[in-house]
């Protein structure tokens, strides 16, 4: 039978879903599966009757509406046989830098990609150049500022190298004003205080305010004292009188200028560079105050060897400037307020407390907290008369 024939005998719904395809050398061989899409229809014999010519056209009519709906049926159903129909869109590539084009090639959407940072505004230059100028002002500000009290303080070093010329101690110190200050210690811890000679017409010709001079073994304590007409002129202002923070070693305006009342008040600075009564804070430690308790002040007719016997810690709103009392019981009540503020004593101290019938009170800033005192309170142990100066 002719492959035509017998193709044409089977009936379109009796086909399987997949076309079979007969090779036409070989009628016996086995059919070859073809995939969807890719069906082909078989060719109609050359040499055929009208009447095969007509049967054929009918049936072949007939098969290929079949197929067309078998062939509509499958494109119903995904299949990885079936192209999809083209959007027309072309997917980006390489050469559009990341654009998606049409057919025309038309850019369609901007696809670029990020290219590193965004450029920052005109309003976080602006901050951060501001910034940046005021961190600039700041530093030399702070430069400027520590330069400054470098500066004061090698002032202040250099007047009082300059006026402890005028005092002459048994045992000279190479370290005596050295700047800094911080480091060893100034004055000999062992000192024989009778033997210092102290020429007092050169330091009044420097400042005729000077009253004395105090020196405490073993610290850095040593420098001249003045009296001035009020209690503030030497904050700010060095024993010769020139202006500087650093100040100088001063008794009270209202006391007495020969340091022999019955109560006595003398101010120093706490400064940072460890000059002036900076060492005084060091008494709160009761082991500093032990070895370090003798104090002596020399004035031009007198000589007072003093003996640390407190330290105290007290408001500056406290009042503690006293210089009358109408009795020995009156003194003895000041005493014992004032003494109830210590924080560190004199291993004798209640022994002596209540003999006690003149104070000596060397008073400075507490630099923990600036509107605290901090107050190293000693007693008379005697006096002489100092050496007078031998004629150059």
């Amino acid at each position: 039978m002719p492959e035509g024939q017998r193709i044409n005998n089977i009936e379109p719904e009796a086909l399987d879903d997949d076309l079979l395809e007969v090779d036409e050398d070989d009628s016996s061989s086995t059919p070859v599966e073809r995939p969807i899409g890719e069906e082909t229809l078989p060719s109609i014999p050359e040499s055929s009757s009208p009447s095969d010519n007509e049967n054929h056209s009918v049936k072949s009519s007939s098969r290929s509406s079949g197929a067309r709906r078998r062939l509509a049926a499958s494109n119903s159903r995904p299949s990885s046989g079936i192209s999809r129909p083209s959007s027309g869109i072309s997917r980006p590539s390489s050469s559009n830098n990341g654009r998606l084009t049409g057919k025309a090639g038309r850019s369609i959407g901007n696809a670029r990609r990020p290219s590193g940072k965004a450029k920052p505004s005109k309003k976080d230059l602006f901050i951060s150049r501001a910034l940046l100028i005021v961190g600039s002002l700041l530093l030399v500000s702070a430069l400027t500022i520590g330069g400054l009290l470098i500066y004061q303080y090698r002032i202040a070093q250099n007047s009082y190298r300059e006026m402890s010329g005028f005092v002459t101690l048994p045992v000279q110190s190479d370290s005596m004003f050295s700047f800094p200050t911080l480091g060893p210690e100034q004055v000999p811890k062992e000192l024989t205080i009778e033997e210092t000679v102290v020429d007092w017409e050169g330091l009044k010709a420097i400042n005729s305010d000077t009253v004395g001079w105090i020196i405490i073994p073993g610290t850095r304590v040593n420098y001249p004292i003045v009296q001035g007409s009020d209690n503030t002129f030497y904050l700010t202002h060095l024993a010769d009188r020139r202006a500087n923070s650093s100040g100088a070693i001063f008794v009270d305006s209202a006391g007495s200028g020969s340091l022999n009342a019955k109560n006595n008040f003398i101010y120093g600075h706490n400064m940072r560079d460890g000059s002036m009564f900076s060492d005084m804070y060091l008494y709160m430690n009761q082991q500093y105050l032990i070895d370090h308790k003798s104090i002596y002040i020399l004035t031009p007719e007198c000589t007072y060897e003093l003996r640390a016997i407190a330290c105290l810690r007290i408001s500056g709103s406290e009042q503690i400037r006293t210089f009358s009392f109408s009795s020995n019981n009156d003194f003895a009540n000041y005493r014992d307020n004032l003494l109830s503020y210590s924080i560190s004593t004199s291993r004798d101290y209640n022994e002596i407390r209540p003999r006690v019938d003149t104070l000596y009170s060397f008073i400075t800033c507490d630099n923990r907290d600036n509107s605290y005192r901090v107050i190293v309170t000693a007693i008379p142990v005697r006096s002489f008369v100092p050496v007078a100066p031998t004629e150059p």
